[in-house]
């Protein structure tokens, strides 16, 4: 196995390990409408803003690597959404099922991907 291949081994069992964490799935399934817009006390985000979030973040860290004309998004704007409820059902299931993709690319790194030969900005 060269080290491609094993990175590629290295990074798919990260993402379907369970063994310390719930996996996605688990931890969306069940969670009822009315405590999607909730913010805990003494926390700064809700449940849709968490997953908006993590779907926001996958979707500019895949356009980094495959895209070359790639362009940056605006921390914080770009990667949090505003309302802290989803605007309705639907939409939660459509972020739900674009994070559950995100990760499948990952799992064929260098397959498709761009090489990256300039480092992100970081602020």
């Amino acid at each position: 196995m060269n080290s491609t291949d094993s990175l590629r081994a290295h990074v798919r069992r990260l993402l379907d390990w369970h063994d310390a964490h719930v996996d996605f799935d688990a931890a969306v399934k069940h969670v009822p409408p009315r405590l999607r817009g909730a913010r805990p006390d003494g926390l700064p985000h809700s449940l849709w803003q968490l997953l908006e979030h993590m779907r926001m973040a996958q979707h500019d860290i895949l356009e980094f690597c495959r895209n070359p004309s790639y362009r940056e998004m605006t921390w914080p704007d770009d990667y949090w959404p505003a309302e802290a409820a989803p605007p309705n059902a639907a939409a939660w299931q459509k972020s739900v099922a674009a994070c559950r993709r995100a990760p499948a690319p990952a799992w064929h790194l260098g397959a498709g991907l761009r090489s990256v030969s300039r480092e992100p900005k970081i602020s």
